[in-house]
């Protein structure tokens, strides 16, 4: 059975358990990496429900841990495959990690998730990625490759998955420059050969290319989100978490307008000014008292917000309302 059979198999076995209770999602995916991953029942690879010592006490750890002799190869966390991801099982299955000092976790839900635990970071900055339980997926064929007994590197797994982190923030990346301006001109460059412009224009303007933007000879506004601007210094190496701030350019003024919650006076806590035009993400790292509040703009009387206000172009970074320069702070311009 090749790898894309054994996955769809596996998209099988989902579709036909979604609404099972857990203990049939343990039964089921331990017959699953017995078939389809070549795991022995027999020689003690699959280890459910194990107890581990917290202090005097034993409490039950994972669902199915995987071994392979004595060592763990990775923890699998199992719900019901009607539930979609949430947190408190990301917490669950992390905790786990942590306690058997174990760099490779499993968690699945309605979709797989695979971590890369590093104990030095925080729950919410540890890498993962998902797959979807669609037929033919090439990162479920990955999936049942790199996690088969034969072929489990746990070096390999954690590559697979910064690979594919980057890709994901790759492809935000494409979608974020296909703009209607970009689209029209390489419509006009396809067609110019053969017609002239008033006919390319024309054609352009009485059509709509649908491919979840509409696409017209306008420039419309454009945001890179919060999601997207984590992922994107994540990748560029910088560790960027809460606390922290962005602001997009806007489109028809020449600042940056970002309101940061008051708590920030007393944090550290990163800022990010994103400019889409220029395609550039300046990251700060502001330290704890550096924003002295006699000078700092607050919104009105008990307001829970203070102002900031850059000026597009100013190297400098000089709030326009305290006329306190941010540059210090500057800890890394990304192209993007």
């Amino acid at each position: 059975m090749t790898n894309t059979e054994k996955w769809n198999r596996i998209v099988e076995c989902y579709e036909k358990n979604k609404n099972a209770m857990e203990n049939v999602i343990e039964t089921t995916w331990e017959n699953i990496f017995v078939d389809y991953l070549n795991y022995r029942r027999l020689e003690g690879d699959i280890d459910r429900q194990r107890k581990i010592p917290i202090g005097s006490t034993q409490r039950p750890t994972a669902d199915i841990i995987i071994k392979d002799g004595d060592r763990d190869l990775f923890v699998v966390e199992l719900k019901r495959h009607s539930l979609p991801f949430n947190t408190e099982m990301e917490s669950q299955l992390l905790s786990y990690l942590k306690l058997l000092r174990n760099k490779t976790g499993i968690l699945i839900c309605d979709k797989i998730y695979i971590y890369m635990y590093d104990i030095n970071k925080r729950d919410d900055e540890q890498n993962k990625m998902e797959i979807n339980f669609t037929r033919d997926n090439a990162d479920g064929i990955a999936f049942v490759e790199l996690f088969s007994k034969a072929n489990f590197n746990e070096m390999a797994i954690h590559q697979f998955v910064q690979d594919k982190i980057k890709s994901v923030a790759n492809i935000e990346l494409i979608k974020n420059e296909i703009t209607p301006a970009l689209i029209t001109k390489l419509l006009q460059n396809h067609f110019i050969e053969r017609y002239n412009m008033t006919e390319i224009e024309e054609a352009i303007n009485t059509m709509h290319v649908q491919n979840n933007k509409k696409i017209t000879t306008e420039e419309g506004s454009h945001r890179i989100s919060r999601a997207q601007a984590k992922q994107i210094c994540i990748s560029n190496g910088i560790p960027i978490a809460e606390p922290w701030n962005y602001a997009n350019r806007n489109d028809d003024r020449d600042y940056y307008a970002i309101d940061p919650q008051i708590e920030r006076l007393t944090q550290n806590w990163w800022m990010l000014l994103i400019d889409p035009v220029d395609k550039e993400i300046n990251v700060f790292n502001i330290p704890i008292g550096a924003l002295p509040r006699e000078k700092i703009k607050f919104r009105d009387k008990g307001a829970k917000t203070f102002l900031l206000r850059f000026k597009i172009g100013d190297i400098s970074f000089e709030d326009t309302l305290s006329n306190i320069k941010f540059k210090p702070w500057l800890v890394k311009t990304i192209k993007i």
